[in-house]
């Protein structure tokens, strides 16, 4: 069995309490998706806090029966998107084109310091001359002391001169700023756009091991299509992944959501006898349907992402194994769990059409095991596992 090195970072986010370790095989792109990822988060939690300010205040401001009316509609409008969202996840992906696009990748981000200003030279005083009018004299003054007021002539020329001096050496005093200065800026833009470069250089050279078929690259890639898919915010978001060169099989381990972690409410009413808010959930049987249908659709998208972005047909095979970390309501204790597991060819997989399919339908025409029931959490036998022979990981710091 071939030597393997992963490298992996452990990061998080405590207000959205989210969690993720991050894989791949090389130290850089690791780095980089934990910081897309960090930044996600941040942009996420930003926007999560100002919506709850928002709402804070809208309904702080709210006096009057017919306002609290709308804002129930409002949160129950909200209610029935939620979970129309969940509905439609495999349908979402769909219409994405979920190759990775190399370019987008590159940082071409412009060196943003602004350049110093070379500063302007002075604009100095006319220089006085003798044949200047001021300093001619009358009929009389050249009568007794000469046609020209040499007196008066020397100490403008000695002024002028004086000024002249001191706004040369202001000058060059600023001008020895702006060189130290501009050296400065120059150090750091070519420092900028060396970095900038050998990043760069680090993504298109993860490119062409990818187009040369390197396993590690491989991995990488598909990382990168997990990445990109969008899921609601209370979704794990983690999963490891195992290229497995000789049989071009794709093995996938990825975290589901915890059926507590959905939303339920469907209805949210005014209730004036009260004044107060009343909101309606899904029945427990309702809640299990949801649930059930959105770990089917979660398989089959997975499966669909990985496939399309596929444009070097590395990817004979994939397999879906889905685990799901909760309460083991015998023992109390967490349990960590595959309750799903499914594997596909792309041929066979590509011919299908994933618009019109019933999802739990389709995993079991493609031979999927699962429970009969996955809200029961009921464990299942992987139809393939991670190999981890031969496996060395690197673990980052943040």
């Amino acid at each position: 069995m071939a030597h393997r090195e992963l490298w992996e970072i452990e990061i998080g986010n405590s207000g959205l309490n989210k969690h993720r370790i991050i894989r791949g095989s090389s130290k850089e792109v690791v780095e980089r998706k934990a910081r897309f990822q960090l930044q996600a988060w941040a942009e996420q939690w930003a926007k999560k806090v100002a919506a709850e300010e928002k709402k804070r205040n809208k309904e702080a401001a709210i006096k009057n029966k017919e306002e609290k009316k709308k804002l129930a509609l409002s949160r129950t409008n909200d209610a029935e998107e939620a979970i129309l969202q969940l509905q439609a996840i495999l349908a979402q992906t769909l219409a994405v084109d979920d190759a990775i696009n190399w370019s987008d990748l590159l940082d071409n981000n412009p060196f943003t310091s602004e350049e110093p200003t070379q500063p302007t030279a002075p604009e100095m005083p006319r220089r006085p001359e003798r044949s200047d009018d001021k300093y001619q004299r009358d009929f009389l003054g050249k009568l007794f002391f000469g046609p020209v007021n040499e007196e008066k002539y020397v100490a403008d020329h000695a002024a002028w001169m004086h000024t002249k001096q001191i706004e040369e050496e202001e000058h060059e005093a600023k001008f020895s700023e702006y060189s130290d200065k501009m050296r400065q800026w120059q150090e750091a833009k070519s420092a900028f756009e060396q970095k900038q470069a050998e990043k760069n250089g680090k993504i298109l050279d993860k490119k062409a091991q990818y187009l040369k078929l390197e396993p590690g690259a491989i991995a990488d890639y598909c990382e990168m299509v997990l990445s990109n898919s969008e899921y609601p915010d209370y979704f794990p978001q983690h999963w490891d992944i195992d290229y497995q060169t000789e049989t071009k099989r794709l093995v996938v381990d990825y975290s589901l959501p915890d059926i507590h972690s959905l939303p339920t409410v469907k209805q949210v009413k005014y209730v004036i006898s009260r004044d107060d808010f009343a909101e309606t959930h899904l029945t427990a049987a309702a809640l299990n349907k949801l649930y059930d249908g959105v770990l089917y659709q979660i398989a089959l998208r997975t499966m669909h992402e990985l496939f399309e972005a596929d444009v070097v047909n590395a990817l004979a095979y994939v397999v879906f194994n889905g685990w799901v970390d909760a309460v083991d309501k015998a023992t109390g204790h967490n349990v960590n769990s595959c309750i799903m597991s499914v594997q596909a060819a792309k041929d066979e997989f590509s011919a299908i059409n994933l618009a019109r399919v019933d999802p739990k339908a389709c995993f079991k025409q493609l031979n999927g095991v699962g429970g009969g029931k996955l809200h029961g959490l009921s464990p299942v036998t992987p139809v393939a596992t991670i190999d981890k022979e031969g496996l060395s990981m690197n673990r980052i710091k943040v």
